[in-house]
């Protein structure tokens, strides 16, 4: 799928929180709300931290998951251009 940019970005993160399926996490504790989504601030096992959505999260008998493989990568893009892209989960 191909979007237009409505409004110039930039990335917030210089090497934000990435995931892989079954990956353990560390959990802060701290969570904030977004436009009616919750969002979770954990550490992965690389030790790259960034918000996460609270529907990305599994309890195993070791702690908590990813259920599933999650980036948090932004672009740094001007109003006008094109990107690429797939699934968006919250924004």
């Amino acid at each position: 799928m191909e979007f237009i940019v409505i409004k110039d970005w930039d990335a917030s993160y210089a090497d934000p929180i990435r995931v892989t399926a079954g990956e353990r996490m560390h959990l802060t504790g701290r969570h904030e709300d977004w436009d009616g989504y919750r969002w979770l601030w954990a550490i992965s096992a690389a030790g790259l931290q960034g918000w996460i959505p609270d529907t990305l999260i599994t309890q195993g008998p070791d702690g908590p998951g990813a259920c599933e493989n999650h980036s948090a990568v932004e672009l740094t893009c001007h109003a006008g251009g094109r990107v690429s892209g797939g699934r968006n989960m919250y924004g």
